[in-house]
């Protein structure tokens, strides 16, 4: 659950300032060697303000402060949001995003890209120091009624008082399909695809229109603990098949995808995922 109220600060400026308040609760697994060892809920509250200048109509940048409030404890099937261990974060962020997406689902034309920094720091009020940088992007073209889509991201985080925190996930649909759903951590991640879709029906002009797409994907990436573990040479490779239907509740897929480790894995999913 979240909100944002944007306000632009004159009618002759592209300066604005926004505050965001999201609150949300999500089960996590924790894996050794593909096997879960351990289930957790982790609840957050999360409060941001920035202040920043829009990029013409295809872009933004902004710097603020954020704070979030986390609770992790032991999944245990009962919806008490705030129990469990506390952890607090405080930190400035600085961000850079680009979007001319054509449309959110099954785009046909544009770019997106998105690069961040965030400084948590104890004299703010939270309980560690680090610094994260991301960067990713997406490039999408159309041909006729096949589609490519290629995406690239990485991300860093170095600790400022001996502890790095995990930041950075990957596993679940296209995301090294095969994998569970955040099944691998780290505070260092790189990731690529390339991605296919052909649209298998017409264009149609009433008002019942489900567009259908048949797919496919080629993904490599990895997470690590250690700068030092970086490499080429511990990169996992992953693909997946599916089919996809633009309905009027959002995208649905239906996907199969596997991993050179043999790790494979079943996917449906209805809805925009942000």
């Amino acid at each position: 659950l979240s909100g944002e109220y944007y306000q632009p600060l004159n009618i002759f400026s592209n300066l604005f300032i926004s505050t965001k308040a999201s609150l949300g609760a999500v089960n996590s697994s924790l894996f050794d060697e593909g096997i879960v060892t351990d289930a957790l809920r982790v609840s957050s509250i999360d409060l941001s303000g920035f202040a920043g200048v829009l990029l013409g109509t295809w872009g933004e940048a902004k710097v603020g402060l954020t704070r979030q409030w986390i609770k992790v404890r032991e999944n245990d099937g009962s919806f008490a949001f705030f129990s469990g261990e506390k952890i607090i974060s405080t930190g400035i962020e600085a961000q850079i995003n680009v979007d001319t997406f054509d449309r959110i689902s099954f785009t046909k034309n544009g770019l997106r890209f998105g690069a961040g920094y965030y400084g948590a720091r104890k004299i703010l009020g939270g309980d560690n120091e680090f610094d994260l940088f991301t960067a990713g992007g997406r490039y999408v073209r159309t041909f006729g009624k096949n589609t490519l889509d290629f995406a690239l991201a990485g991300g860093a985080t170095f600790g400022r008082d001996g502890q790095v925190p995990s930041a950075f996930s990957l596993g679940g649909f296209q995301l090294l399909s095969g994998l569970a759903r955040n099944q691998i951590r780290g505070a260092f991640m790189g990731y690529a695809a390339v991605r296919y879709h052909r649209q298998l029906t017409r264009e149609q002009l009433n008002v019942i229109d489900l567009p259908i797409y048949i797919g496919a994907s080629l993904e490599t990436g990895n997470t690590w603990n250690k700068k030092s573990d970086v490499g080429f040479d511990s990169l996992i490779f992953a693909g997946s098949v599916f089919l996809g239907v633009d309905s009027p509740f959002g995208p649905i897929y239906f996907g199969f995808g596997m991993t050179d480790r043999n790790e494979q894995s079943l996917h449906f999913s209805l809805g925009q995922s942000f």
